[in-house]
């Protein structure tokens, strides 16, 4: 399927940006969540000669950038998960690991898998990798019970009313055997929200978009997995950058990010020593003009950690 994906902006370049004095001729940088490639083609244009290793799962995306751009010696660019490919590399390695934890406008306005409630006549399916596992609403028809549905909504997202979206949501597609459309699922989920709190509907399907998604893409899991090697294949004074969309992956990368950063005992006697600081003591956010440039900036969190140490 060849679709045309021209529509992602970068969120927070400009931040990111303010640490191009880590790139260095012959840098080698990882890009984790590659998209449309706004991060990739920056770090490319930043310096000569850098190496770039960067990774997306979904191939449409990987097609539209290669047959699109002049290919380059400096760029690979393979179809995989980020905590996968970037297992493959030696211990420090990397001078700067990047990763854009949202799905990319593009995924959103052209991919046809469901990615927003508002595309009615897409089929639920939510996959990033339509090679992996099963489409969203086949998945949700294995669950036993609707408690595990309802389970899965309060886990990834704090929906309020994760058991009514969830028992009615499970009763309407275990009942379906045919293709399930968003636009079926979202009649489901307003006949779940009681009367009164109809207001808020546009939240709560966001929220349950968010928990559906998340859990077809085992997102959570995979991030943990992705920030502990992340920082075996940082070189001395490489840093992590995590930009999140939500406050749950947000969280993830805060409590990780702090335990990483105290101090380790390093011998028998008790001293210690750090290994890794943040940088960002607060998370960078975009500006206002970032927001009213590209709206779906408007919930990023940056954060930074930098390796201080020698070789753990």
């Amino acid at each position: 399927m060849n679709i045309a994906f021209n529509n992602h902006k970068p969120v927070l370049l400009e931040a990111i940006s303010k640490y191009e004095s880590l790139i260095s001729d012959g840098s080698n940088i990882f890009d984790g969540t590659f998209g449309g490639g706004g991060y990739s083609d920056y770090f490319l244009k930043s310096k000569t000669d850098v190496h770039i290793y960067a990774c997306d799962l979904d191939q449409n995306a990987i097609d539209y950038y290669i047959s699109n751009n002049s290919k380059s010696n400096k760029l690979q660019l393979v179809k995989s998960n980020f905590e996968d490919y970037i297992s493959f590399f030696n211990s420090s390695f990397f001078d700067i690991i990047v990763a854009d934890l949202g799905y990319s406008s593009n995924q959103l306005d052209f991919s046809n898998r469901g990615f927003s409630y508002l595309k009615g006549d897409e089929v639920l399916d939510l996959r990033y990798n339509t090679d992996d596992d099963l489409p969203a609403y086949q998945k949700i028809r294995l669950l036993k019970t609707d408690r595990e549905l309802s389970k899965v909504i309060f886990q990834y997202s704090g929906e309020t009313f994760s058991s009514r979206i969830g028992k009615n949501l499970f009763a309407f597609i275990s009942a379906n055997n045919q293709v399930i459309y968003v636009s079926e699922i979202v009649k489901s989920i307003e006949a779940s929200i009681p009367k009164k709190f109809m207001h808020k509907r546009n939240a709560i399907l966001s929220r349950v978009w968010q928990a559906l998604r998340v859990w077809v893409n085992n997102e959570f899991d995979s991030l943990e997995n992705f920030l502990v090697t992340s920082l075996d294949k940082l070189k001395p004074s490489g840093m992590l950058m995590v930009t999140c969309f939500n406050s749950l992956e947000d969280k993830i990368v805060t409590k990780f990010m702090r335990n990483a950063s105290k101090k380790d005992i390093v011998d028998d006697f008790g001293n210690t020593e750090q290994f890794f600081e943040i940088i960002t003591k607060k998370p960078i956010t975009p500006s206002d003009l970032e927001i009213q440039n590209n709206i779906r900036s408007r919930s990023a969190t940056l954060r930074i950690i930098k390796k201080i140490g020698g070789l753990l």
